[in-house]
């Protein structure tokens, strides 16, 4: 038998099913278009995944097989050509124009890193198993983010023929279909309690992966597996029972449709969604002429139910580029951006998903030379999007692409006043961060005496050029510990308070500790100023600073500063740099600066600036008064020398998001930092005699500085003039 061959009934079609298709559609497209408009919203995918499990069985349970690789080639031959078409055009197309577009986030790839993966159906692997740093894009802005169900779909589809093979065997018993039932109930059944317990332990894997999620599957599966055993009763039932059935599965939707989203999500919460779509299942499959059936499926809701997958393919990333560009915020762009979703959706339909999946070519042709032209259709897609991430800075119209003034990451090119000295990098983890080590070698005098400890958040890393270019420029061996969203004595509250950080910060002090000595400098960089918002515009819960947290966090300094200085080791804070209230590098394009993010502006009045700034600094400066070896260096009169500060330096950004040097603000505290290290670096402290240590301030570092600071790189004497506008680098430590 050279396809499956039909037996005597088949499930058939039913409009019903295309009618919930839209159900789940537009309660998808309303709740990423704002989410009080339907809460719960989100549950529409739960509605897909019980008719995929549904619709996708009853394709196949009706039909016999004489061997195993008939069922393969037959089932993964229409499912390719069902699904992939629309995808690779869609993802495709969505990669060029984010490419176009979109600036790439700094430290992360993890949009990159979804599109790829949604190729090959495990971008909700991806997703899971990302952890978020500060700069990854929120989920709002990765314009893939909803390919994780057809992720999750894709996956079933590899483990259903295993499933469904026993008996769909043309020896195939009446036992052997109660097994493949039985079989079906049982995984089902495993992989709710699998649900609850990932729900305890690791909420994204249960959102994200299919084993927490195939039991919504399974109740499509076993709906289709027992078709003929319940319809037949639901159709001689009488009006009232169907009633009563048919309400219940309106009321639990709607449930499912007002709960927002919260951790209680997938388990318990999806059972609602998941029960009321197979209550609804049934009756408009075993009594489609009853009025809510007929309502169902009006023609209406056939519309957006035929053309759902190409709609639910291609609004998600309309969405997330007008919010990235122009903004979502208001209601015009809110209903251009549905608009938008239902035309390409159609015209994704209309062109490429049907004529396909119906082309008379792809009918006739042999499943298995189907399955492998849409195998290297997917790979070549894949081999497009890559290329085109690669090289999106030859791409891009975004002023973000533009040379390394914006990304102050470990690719900026470094300044080579000597051409014979390397840059040596070594790397490793430390209790879920990470330590980098710089070195300079293939120079007649490789290393100088003293090492450079740098510790802190992303503001720590936001150095990297700058330090890096310091180990080249100077011989000091300069040390890296970093882990995201972990601050090094925030001043206002203790470490105890840091999600997720108190290992980190434990063993690293530790380590600190065992490090520093006499010579050494430890550069605590950490953004310590309160902000409103996040580069996303989302509004932030503020930790208030409570005298009791405020007290805790300065006794832990002075006990941590104590134990890191005593074997004469100097310890620099960073004094706070400008904080903007809109973040430079999504505010830079001109198809950008209307967009509500941006309202705020890039630039800040100085005397606010310092104001905002002073209980930290006055926090730090008792530190200093009672700490031997503390000093302060501040970058603030090198980025901001006049009455305003700008997150722009002319056209070249100093800042690339709200309070994030750019690759180009490196460059301009390149000189004002060497100044203040080299002054502080290979140096001893001396107390004088008959004062304790406690009692000396820091003041004893500043000494005057004999080595020559380096010079501020500049692409032309007008930059070299902006840099020099900023003030004299400061020769020795302040206090």
């Amino acid at each position: 038998m050279e396809q499956g061959r039909k037996s005597a009934a088949g499930l058939g079609y039913f409009a019903g099913v295309d009618g919930l298709r839209a159900v789940a559609v537009l309660s998808v497209l309303i709740y990423h278009l704002n989410h009080g408009l339907i809460p719960g919203g989100y549950t529409g995918v739960d509605v897909f995944f019980v008719i995929s499990g549904f619709v996708v069985t009853g394709s196949l349970a009706h039909l016999r097989f004489t061997r195993f690789p008939e069922l393969l080639t037959y089932f993964y031959a229409r499912r390719l050509t069902r699904v992939m078409p629309a995808l690779i055009v869609s993802l495709t197309i969505s990669i060029v124009v984010y490419v176009l577009l979109i600036p790439k986030s700094w430290l992360s790839h993890a949009n990159e890193n979804t599109a790829l993966a949604a190729f090959f159906g495990l971008s909700n692997v991806v997703l899971a198993l990302n952890d978020d740093s500060y700069f990854s894009p929120s989920s709002d802005f990765n314009p893939w983010l909803h390919t994780w169900s057809l992720g999750v779909e894709e996956q079933f589809y590899f483990m259903f023929p295993f499933l469904l093979y026993i008996g769909l065997r043309a020896t195939a018993t009446a036992q052997h279909r109660t097994l493949m039932l039985r079989l079906v109930a049982v995984l089902g059944a495993i992989s709710l309690i699998v649900c609850a317990v990932l729900a305890a332990v690791k909420w994204r894997y249960t959102f994200y992966l299919l084993p927490a999620r195939f039991w919504e599957l399974a109740v499509g599966m076993l709906l289709a597996i027992t078709f003929e055993t319940w319809r037949v009763r639901l159709t001689a039932a009488g009006q009232r029972a169907a009633m009563l059935i048919a309400g219940g599965g309106v009321i639990l939707l709607l449930l499912a449709f007002a709960i927002p989203s919260s951790n209680a999500f997938p388990f318990p919460l999806a059972i609602i969604p998941v029960v009321g779509t197979t209550l609804l299942i049934m009756v408009v499959c075993a009594r489609p002429g009853d009025g809510l059936s007929r309502m169902i499926a009006s023609k209406f809701m056939l519309f957006f139910g035929l053309r759902s997958y190409s709609i639910y393919l291609w609004h998600w990333p309309i969405y997330v580029l007008l919010r990235w560009t122009i903004g979502m915020e208001a209601v015009a762009v809110q209903c251009a951006a549905v608009a938008a979703a239902i035309i390409a959706g159609s015209l994704s339909y209309r062109l490429v998903e049907n004529p396909l999946r119906h082309a008379p070519l792809m009918r006739q042709a042999p499943r298995g030379a189907v399955v492998a032209v849409a195998l290297s259709a997917i790979f070549c897609g894949a081999v497009v999007g890559g290329l085109a991430f690669r090289d999106a800075d030859a791409l891009s119209i975004s002023k973000t692409a533009q040379g390394h003034d914006w990304y102050a990451d470990s690719a900026t090119s470094l300044i080579r006043d000597n051409a014979e000295c390397q840059l040596k990098e070594a790397g490793r983890g430390l209790a879920g961060g990470s330590v980098t080590t710089w070195t300079r070698t293939q120079c007649q005098a490789t290393t100088a005496s003293g090492r450079l400890f740098v510790i802190g958040n992303s503001h720590a890393k936001g150095y990297e050029p700058m330090l890096r270019q310091y180990a080249l420029d100077s011989g000091h061996e300069v040390r890296l510990y970093f882990k995201s969203g972990c601050a090094f004595l925030l001043l206002t509250s203790p470490h105890a308070d840091e999600a997720g950080c108190a290992t980190y910060i434990a063993e690293s002090v530790s380590e600190l500790r065992r490090e520093l000595g006499t010579g050494d400098v430890l550069f605590m960089a950490s953004m310590r100023l309160d902000q409103n918002t996040n580069q996303w515009g989302q509004k932030l819960a503020l930790d208030p600073h409570t005298s009791r947290k405020v007290n805790a966090a300065m006794a832990e300094a002075r006990t941590v500063l104590t134990e890191l200085g005593e074997h004469g080791a100097r310890l620099v804070f960073e004094a706070p740099k400008p904080l903007f209230a809109a973040p430079a590098y999504r505010c830079a394009d001109w198809y950008t600066k209307i967009n509500p993010a941006c309202e705020a502006g890039l630039t800040v009045d100085r005397q606010q600036m310092l104001a905002l700034r002073t209980p930290v600094m006055d926090r730090m400066r008792t530190l200093a008064a009672s700490v031997q070896g503390v000093g302060i260096w501040d970058p603030l009169p090198a980025l901001c020398p006049d009455s305003v500060c700008s997150a722009f330096d002319g056209s070249r950004p100093l800042f690339f998001d709200m309070h994030h040097l750019s690759g180009y603000g490196n460059q301009v505290l390149r000189s004002s930092f060497a100044s203040y290290m080299n002054a502080a670096i290979g140096k001893t402290i001396v107390t004088p005699r008959g004062a304790s240590q406690a009692s000396q301030p820091g003041h004893l570092l500043s000494a005057p500085n004999s080595a020559t600071p380096g010079t501020p790189n500049s692409d032309s004497r007008d930059s070299q003039r902006r840099l020099e506008r900023r003030g004299p680098s400061p020769g020795r430590p302040s206090y």
